[in-house]
């Protein structure tokens, strides 16, 4: 995979052979013991395809939606690079509104943690994703899965996705930053979803390092396991599965 070995996702890329790599490991477990109706993917924030390329093979297509253009480079290579033909890039930021939007793009090591904001030094495409994703589907297609990552804007980019989220009932999993569980969890209620998981690491986190790492999985297998979503407790989630009803 093509990364920065300077970006945060690059160091953890080159120590682990992926980012999130246990995040992904559950959400993979997760999917194939309940393989969601809809065969098609949706991956919000995709960076550099990460998470797109981690998850293709589940999917007869997975739409990745990316709208800094750093990243945008390192996607479409990382897909050519090996060979993978089933994703479709959407080169916009998801949002409640169509339109166009500052976006403050970080240059400290971070590239994923670049965001829309008012005083953003690059202007990207802003759209509703019940808008641009159903123009890519057949009649008979339907979302399956969708994962977002957006650095605090889930929300928004889910109330422009209400119709899809109404009509095909995908799995959602996403990351919720400080205070915003709350919020999300709610407009997915209102709109089906009446289960949510979370993950919990078992004595370890990613923060550990790789030798640790290692050594615990050798001992006791995989250290962490999804349990259901404890939502009085107002923290940073690295990963939030949401089930329809």
């Amino acid at each position: 995979m093509f990364f920065d070995p300077c970006d945060s996702v690059g160091e953890r890329i080159a120590t682990f052979g992926l980012y999130e790599a246990d995040d992904l490991a559950a959400i993979r477990s997760f999917l194939t013991a309940h393989p969601p109706a809809g065969r098609i993917a949706v991956d919000v924030g995709a960076n550099i395809g990460n998470h797109t390329l981690a998850l293709h093979d589940l999917f007869e297509r997975v739409i990745s939606v990316e709208p800094n253009p750093l990243a945008l480079h390192l996607l479409r290579a990382n897909l050519l690079y090996n060979d993978i033909t089933n994703v479709h890039i959407l080169p916009i930021a998801a949002a409640e509104t169509a339109g166009e939007h500052a976006m403050a793009v970080n240059h400290d090591g971070n590239l994923g943690a670049s965001f829309l904001a008012d005083d953003g030094d690059i202007v990207v495409q802003t759209a509703r994703l019940d808008d641009v994703v159903p123009p890519l589907l057949s009649e008979s297609e339907r979302i399956g899965f969708m994962k977002l990552d957006i650095e605090g804007f889930e929300l928004p980019a889910l109330a422009g996705a209400a119709k899809l989220l109404q009509r095909d009932r995908p799995i959602v999993a996403f990351e919720a930053q400080n205070g915003a569980l709350s919020g999300v969890v709610a407009y997915l209620r209102r709109n089906g979803y009446g289960r949510f998981l979370e993950m919990q690491y078992d004595g370890w986190t990613r923060e550990q390092t790789f030798v640790r790492r290692v050594a615990g999985l050798l001992s006791r297998g995989p250290g962490f396991r999804l349990v259901p979503l404890r939502e009085d407790v107002h923290a940073f989630r690295a990963l939030v599965l949401a089930i329809a009803d």
